[in-house]
């Protein structure tokens, strides 16, 4: 059996669609490192295409890359994928896209085939003080007006039970933020200001904020995660299955 995050299934000739957000399909690692571990299996990863891996030396010979936009459909035939993976996601799609994607991988998927989501409640800080509760009210007016949907792991089990898929098994997990919760808190907290510096030009034009204001919010954001304990996020991970007919 092979084991990724929560779900199993048969090393036979597993097929999977990774859509996964920069350090996973982007760069290829997750989908590499599963083709060299499931060699009678078939992989196939894909993002947009900027930071898709495309040396051949480093690519396994099970393992291919496409660059595609999932929100604008899978250009894959029907019924094509045993399993198919997604992860962190949520900034990536508006609430139309969302539609289009679920009802895709239901489309892709084979029937008896999962599919196994996992996405960060990225709307909702637990835990934090004054400067964190502003800064979320920040990120969610900003992503309200570019059509996102910061919280939309609590919708996607509706839209893909919708698309025509059943719930096999979920769960949560708590990611801690910041040095209080270890490396773990230290390694998030360091994606999490990667992923605000690189919306920083977007949000300065669309709430008309000051740089300044921006770079000080996230200063004093930081500082606040560091030195309070028990601020953490949570990721839902959840596994469908496309019955059979």
């Amino acid at each position: 059996m092979c084991r990724c995050f929560t779900s199993s299934c048969p090393d036979l000739k597993l097929n999977s669609y990774a859509p996964d957000y920069f350090r996973s399909c982007a760069a290829g690692a997750w989908t590499m490192e599963m083709a060299k571990n499931f060699p009678n299996s078939n992989f196939i990863g894909i993002d947009s295409g900027a930071f898709l891996p495309r040396d051949p030396a480093l690519i396994p010979v099970n393992c291919m890359f496409h660059a595609q936009n999932a929100g604008e459909g899978i250009l894959f035939a029907p019924e094509t994928f045993d399993y198919i993976m997604q992860r962190h996601m949520v900034t990536a799609y508006d609430t139309a896209q969302w539609n289009t994607v679920t009802k895709e991988m239901f489309r892709v998927t084979k029937p008896g085939g999962f599919v196994e989501i996992v996405e960060l409640d990225a709307g909702r800080i637990i835990g934090g003080g004054d400067v964190a509760r502003g800064a979320w009210r920040i990120a969610n007016a900003f992503a309200n007006r570019t059509g996102k949907n910061l919280r939309i792991v609590h919708h996607l089990p509706y839209l893909m039970t919708n698309a025509g898929f059943t719930i096999v098994k979920g769960g949560q997990l708590s990611i801690p933020i910041g040095k209080q919760g270890g490396e773990i808190g230290r390694l998030f907290a360091r994606d999490i200001r990667t992923a605000l510096e690189a919306g920083k030009p977007l949000a300065i034009r669309e709430l008309t904020m000051a740089s300044s204001f921006f770079d000080d919010l996230v200063n004093r954001l930081f500082e606040e995660f560091d030195n309070t304990a028990g601020v953490y996020m949570s990721v839902h991970i959840v596994v469908y299955r496309k019955p059979f007919p």
